[in-house]
């Protein structure tokens, strides 16, 4: 997920609503998630990235990633 510059503290924001077990990672303009039981079942989808920071979201699983890269 690309971001410009968050306004509130996202980090604080996911690990308010994250699931045990999923994990997350934010770089400069990304933010790249585990999440162990699926991403249909996870409470941050790109509507939540979205609407805390008011931008268009863009996700991709890790085998497309790598599919991208090659």
């Amino acid at each position: 997920m690309i971001f410009n510059s968050p306004g509130a503290n996202i980090s604080d924001l996911i690990n308010k609503i994250k699931d045990d077990g999923e994990e997350f990672f934010i770089s400069e303009k990304e933010i790249y998630l585990y999440c162990p039981n699926g991403f249909a079942r996870t409470k941050l989808s790109n509507n939540f990235f979205e609407r805390k920071l008011k931008l268009t979201a863009t996700t991709r699983n890790w085998k497309t990633v790598k599919k991208i890269i090659k």
